[in-house]
């Protein structure tokens, strides 16, 4: 049941607004010998995103 709730969550975050590179950074990249292994569990690099409401689009 928490993997549903999990996917309707991040389908309507993703319906909702528009993910987009903040102004002034850099996409690191993605590939897997660049991952960090701070533990048993690789993490990708931590990274900044923003969010953009998708009915700003629909107004302006």
């Amino acid at each position: 049941m928490a993997i549903n709730r999990m996917f309707l969550y991040t389908t309507h975050l993703l319906q909702s607004f528009k993910l987009l590179v903040p102004d002034g950074t850099v996409l690191q990249s993605h590939h897997p010998r660049d991952l960090e292994f701070k533990s048993p569990v690789t993490m990708p690099p931590a990274f900044k995103c923003k969010m953009v409401p998708r009915n700003a689009d629909e107004k302006s």
